[in-house]
């Protein structure tokens, strides 16, 4: 059993959001939940497009019908509470329950804090509560149920490993070899966004001659076997034109697959990355580029996000194999 509770879209609906046809099992995600959800939190954060809301409600239908789902999707920016008695009045209907709360916020309101401790202290109930959000809340939700109770589920355990590439590629109708897959593993780092993407480019390649699917297959094989060879997508931009007459808008595909995995880096975002790239650290950026350290800190959040990495070490990798830096 499940109900909807949407504080953005009234009245309520009675049902889990709607999963897309080409949502794919997300096989580790589900087994981190079912673990996650014998507790009483479990804190999902990742940035946007990794899959969290697809993923989470994906599970969340396959739950046994004996256990409930109350799903609760937040407005953005708001300021209010959870809408406890909606709530309330489902936990009395249920035996063993999940509270799902969607887009939750990194810097939560203080009601919206109280009310998660009054859910907390339903210790008369068999709940758990999944908390999805963008970035890690800052307030310390562990002191409420103890750090042996918190599951954390970030981008690493949302990342596509290479047989649920395999999936989005063939429904996508992309039949590749393993080194295509495994390079778009290495180019996306797992992103679900990118991911789709990237299968949407090489489905537009096989639509436009079969050829240019196995050319690239060739290149990828190629690429893997090469320790000398440059990034992870050169395979595309390096391939050799047809014998055929040339396809401008095929020719556009591969141009434009280089460059869709990330949100475009503003030309200042660009700069702390190349300095990144050069084992710099923020006082020395700053000194560079003429600019407080709390600006510096602003854009290497910034382009952490649009890269999808938490580290420095990862963003100047991912950079260095889209040619950012």
């Amino acid at each position: 059993m499940s109900i909807l509770i949407d504080t953005s879209i009234l009245p309520s609906r009675t049902s889990v959001p709607h999963v897309p046809l080409w949502a794919v099992p997300r096989t580790r995600l589900g087994n981190r939940l079912d673990a996650g959800t014998t507790g009483p939190l479990t804190v999902i954060s990742a940035p946007a497009g990794a899959g969290k809301t697809i993923g989470v409600a994906s599970w969340a239908r396959n739950l046994h019908p004996s256990v409930g789902v109350i799903w609760v999707r937040l407005r953005k920016g708001s300021t209010d509470g959870l809408p406890l008695d909606q709530i309330s009045a489902e936990l009395d209907k249920l035996g063993e329950v999940v509270v799902v709360c969607d887009d939750f916020p990194a810097e939560p309101s203080a009601s919206l804090v109280q009310d998660l401790e009054v859910l907390f202290s339903r210790a008369d109930r068999q709940l758990s509560i999944v908390l999805i959000c963008s970035a890690p809340p800052v307030v310390p939700l562990h002191r409420q149920v103890g750090p042996a109770h918190l599951t954390t589920i970030n981008f690493d355990d949302l990342a596509m490993d290479q047989d649920e590439i395999r999936l989005v590629l063939d429904q996508h109708g992309v039949t590749a070899s393993e080194a295509t897959i495994r390079a778009v593993l290495e180019h996306t780092a797992g992103w679900a966004a990118g991911v789709s993407l990237a299968a949407t480019a090489l489905a537009q390649l096989s639509r436009s001659t079969p050829w240019a699917v196995e050319c690239a297959d060739r290149k990828a094989a190629r690429w893997h076997t090469d320790s000398e060879s440059g990034r992870p997508a050169t395979f595309f931009s390096s391939m050799p034109e047809p014998d055929t007459a040339p396809l401008d808008h095929w020719r556009g595909a591969v141009t434009a697959y280089d460059g869709m995995y990330v949100v475009p880096l503003t030309s200042r975002e660009t700069d702390v990355l190349r300095l990144l790239a050069q084992l710099c650290s923020n006082e020395e950026i700053a000194a560079d580029l003429v600019l407080s350290l709390n600006t510096v800190k602003t854009h290497m959040r910034s382009l952490f996000q649009k890269l999808s990495v938490s580290r420095r070490a990862d963003a100047v990798r991912r950079g260095r194999a889209l040619g950012l830096c």
